[in-house]
């Protein structure tokens, strides 16, 4: 069946404002498999964690920072008390980044759908990041530092350098949130600056990471970019994929198109 240009054109108009008013949707296969996941390295994460020892006094004495790639090396001599309190903030202050966001009546019309990504990002990287930190059981830079009190050394915090926890945290949350508004707004002309600000955030928390001492540069880039995957690709996952009615496909003919409708 046949049918006029005019009629496409108001058809495709109609499908297009029906599919303005909805971008996420709750996917049963993604969800349930995110949430497995996350039960999985819950799980994980609390047995390892318990088994987890911190390094002994005669350990951390013997420690030699040759054995340390030659790029995180300046590290070790890193020790600003004011970044690591600064890098908390961003750490915390970063769970107010997706707020603006709820001004906007698109998002609060799919807040459901939202919110729950939110979660499943937040969850899927905090798990997965601890589960790295304690599988690697990379020793922390200030381990390498006679500057440090001993004690703190001896913690098993000492023993999750790899990757950044900070980083890859604000990576998640800022990157989600900037996908989320390119997927709503995609031609806003506030998009370049939303995600120059959203690499940005974890960008410094690194650079704050770097020098309290805590984490080497290759925490933090690795932190930077499993922050940023999981932050994209939850939203993205979700999304809407726009696809005429079955038994209905568009074709070129000549110099215009046609819609037909196969019954």
């Amino acid at each position: 069946m046949r049918v006029s240009l005019l009629f496409l054109l108001i058809f495709c108009g109609a499908l297009c404002h029906a599919q303005e008013s909805k971008t996420y949707q709750f996917n049963k296969k993604i969800d349930y498999s995110i949430g497995g996941a996350c039960l999985t390295m819950g799980i994980a994460d609390l047995v390892m964690d318990n088994n987890l020892t911190g390094l002994g006094e005669l350990e951390i004495l013997n420690l030699n920072i040759d054995d340390i790639p030659r790029i995180d090396r300046s590290t070790v001599d890193q020790n600003s008390a004011s970044a690591k309190s600064l890098s908390d903030v961003f750490e915390y202050g970063v769970f107010f980044v997706p707020a603006p966001l709820f001004l906007s009546d698109k998002v609060r019309r799919e807040s459901k759908e939202i919110g729950l990504m939110y979660f499943e990002a937040f969850s899927f990287n905090v798990l997965s990041t601890q589960l790295v930190k304690l599988i690697t059981k990379r020793n922390r830079p200030f381990l390498y530092n006679p500057e440090f009190d001993l004690n703190a050394k001896q913690t098993t915090n000492g023993r999750k350098s790899f990757y950044s926890g900070h980083v890859s945290h604000t990576a998640t949350i800022s990157i989600f949130t900037a996908k989320v508004f390119s997927d709503l707004y995609p031609d806003s002309k506030w998009k370049l600056i939303i995600w120059t600000s959203a690499f940005l955030i974890p960008t410094t928390t690194g650079y704050l990471r770097y020098k309290a001492g805590r984490h080497f540069p290759t925490d933090i880039a690795a932190g930077l970019v499993a922050g940023s995957l999981i932050g994209y690709f939850v939203p993205e996952l979700h999304r809407l994929k726009n696809s005429l009615p079955e038994g209905l496909s568009l074709s070129s003919k000549g110099s215009g198109v046609a819609l037909t409708y196969e019954f």
